[in-house]
């Protein structure tokens, strides 16, 4: 038979979508109506997940599932643009694995941890120009040893912090952010995590505009804007 050059696997009790994918022969939208699968209570798995893929998706609405858009691999590299990640329990869209591709223009509020996040060492996204709302956890999230880069986003009413970079290996480049209002600090450093944070503007976060700690936590800071946090 032959071989696809992605999988999209499509689990949990997802209603019917309409996304467009663009790879393997696809171009234009596609009509989704996946059967709802039974399932424990709590236990709920991701929307879309991509393995190995470099395909884009646009346009999905992904609500009330585990992971929004899980994205697993060193080989994959998709482009994951103008979607809609709400109410997720396991993030609205989650890079893992060695992962890099890019998350362009997205929606992602009101998820569990973060709206969107990195994890796993070499694991690198581009994570740009995203809405990262009313999210329990943090707004944008890197942690493990990842790298990548985040910039352009709107990261606002966040429980946790607006973007949070954890652990040992973990250097993100975080370029011209806007972070406000969120309950933590505007941009996060901590558990050894380097990295850059250049151009952002964080103000009224009931924290720090920008804050690093704890051992061996050693970003580089420059032209950043700090103003009207609680923590100056």
């Amino acid at each position: 038979c032959q071989e696809l050059p992605f999988l999209v696997a499509l689990w949990g009790r997802l209603g019917p979508l309409t996304c467009q994918f663009k790879g393997g022969g696809l171009d234009k939208p596609i009509a989704i109506r996946p059967q709802k699968t039974p399932a424990g209570e709590g236990d709920r798995y991701a929307g879309l997940a991509l393995l190995d893929s470099q395909i884009e998706i646009r346009g999905c609405t992904l609500q009330g599932l585990g992971t929004g858009i899980l994205v697993l691999g060193a080989n994959s590299a998709p482009l994951l643009k103008g979607n809609l990640c709400r109410a997720n329990s396991q993030s609205g869209i989650l890079f893992r694995a060695g992962a890099t591709g890019t998350a362009e223009v997205n929606v992602c509020t009101e998820n569990k941890p973060s709206g969107i996040a990195a994890q796993d060492g070499r694991t690198a996204p581009v994570i740009r120009k995203n809405q990262c709302q009313k999210n329990p956890g943090s707004g944008i999230a890197f942690a493990d040893g990842t790298g990548g880069v985040a910039e352009e986003n709107v990261c606002d009413g966040n429980t946790g912090c607006g973007i949070q970079v954890s652990g040992q290996g973990t250097a993100p480049v975080i370029r011209s952010n806007q972070c406000r209002t969120n309950e933590q600090h505007g941009i996060g450093f901590s558990g050894g995590a380097g990295g850059t944070a250049e151009t952002n503007v964080c103000e009224k976060n009931a924290n720090a505009g920008l804050l690093a700690q704890g051992r061996g936590t050693a970003p580089m800071l420059r032209k950043n804007r700090s103003r009207g946090n609680k923590l100056h």
